[in-house]
């Protein structure tokens, strides 16, 4: 995601909230720019002037679906900050280099230029934003800090605590964290990841999974991985990554040294780079200053918040999305009333 976008939320006041709360039992933590950029991507809703706003109908509806899924007491929206990726940037320069601008998939065809697509994407993204505002919804993003992160650390925060929490995201690098209190719902998949069936999609126990990124590599964040490395050919290795045994970086030295396939000789000779990606990809241990910690701490244990009805109603009305959202008024309340006190 570029910067100007991420600066949408740099601009935006998300502290006119209520003081003091304690954690709930269950919460539910939203990757908020995965699911915009979905669904700004797939969904071609148009307003009644043939304007694009899929960006903004798909994410409140993706998130009123989730939050009725699972009943959750308590849901935070979570956005990368303004140089968000800069303490993995120190440790590898490369990381996230080379990532193309989102097009909204074979729907180009009302945008002539990709200046226009991120000007879109933009508005829509401060209609997100404002909306937000709006719901019984904690929002939050840091500068220098990854959306990955801070859900990673409210999630485990919450579980260290007593809680549940359940992560929505379509980013396989949170099954490292499934577990233990941790589920991710995929939306895309439409499962809900519990280890049993994170063994069953990828066969890897989610104890293992962050070495299993770490060798395989992620393109998405430009991480290179062994080279003719996947996870057939890792389990022919050291077929305890399936097992719930917390294998470490010396095991599957171990077992490359002992294996004659040829890959295995490439673990052994990348040694630095495999490290170099555990550091990068390791949501157990999160790149978050003590300071920042706080601030998270100080916007989770806020109390319960409200819904603005009217003010929400208007805002829709305003930019011409509340005549795409079907059911509106039955949508809001049986899926923000239960959050929150009422405000009308």
């Amino acid at each position: 995601m570029t910067q100007d976008l991420l600066e949408v939320f740099q601009s935006m006041d998300f502290s006119n909230k209520d003081d003091g709360i304690t954690l709930n039992d269950r919460v539910l933590i939203i990757d908020g720019m995965n699911t915009f950029i979905r669904s700004f991507a797939a969904i071609p809703t148009m307003d009644e002037n043939g304007n694009h706003i899929g960006g903004v109908t798909g994410f409140l509806k993706s998130v009123g679906y989730v939050t009725r899924k699972f009943k959750p007491s308590r849901v935070y929206v979570i956005f990368d900050g303004k140089g968000g990726s800069k303490r993995r940037r120190d440790i590898y320069p490369d990381y996230k280099l080379g990532r193309k601008p989102l097009t909204r998939l074979n729907r180009t065809y009302d945008m002539t230029t990709e200046k226009d697509e991120q000007d879109l994407m933009r508005y829509e993204l401060v209609i997100v934003a404002k909306a937000l505002m709006k719901l019984p919804i904690t929002t939050i993003t840091l500068d220098h800090v990854e959306a990955d992160d801070i859900m990673s650390y409210v999630a485990q925060h919450v579980v260290e605590n007593g809680g549940e929490s359940i992560i929505y995201s379509t980013d396989k690098d949170f099954l490292q964290l499934v577990g233990d209190g941790i589920k991710v719902w995929n939306p895309v998949r439409k499962k809900t990841y519990i280890p049993e069936i994170v063994v069953e999609d990828y066969e890897i126990h989610p104890n293992n999974f962050l070495l299993y990124r770490a060798l395989t590599g992620d393109t998405s964040d430009n991480l290179p991985g062994i080279k003719g490395l996947g996870m057939k050919t890792l389990l022919k290795i050291v077929p305890e990554f399936v097992t719930e045994q917390h294998l470490t970086f010396d095991d599957v030295i171990d077992a490359a040294e002992n294996s004659k396939l040829k890959v295995a000789s490439r673990i052994i000779d990348e040694q630095e780079s495999i490290k170099r990606n555990i550091k990068l990809m390791s949501l157990r241990s999160v790149m978050i200053s003590d300071n920042n910690k706080m601030k998270i701490l100080n916007k989770i244990n806020r109390p319960q918040l409200s819904l603005h009805k009217y003010d929400l109603t208007k805002l829709l009305m305003e930019t011409n999305i509340l005549p795409a959202m079907q059911n509106y008024d039955s949508w809001v309340v049986s899926t923000f009333n239960p959050l929150t006190r009422f405000d009308g």
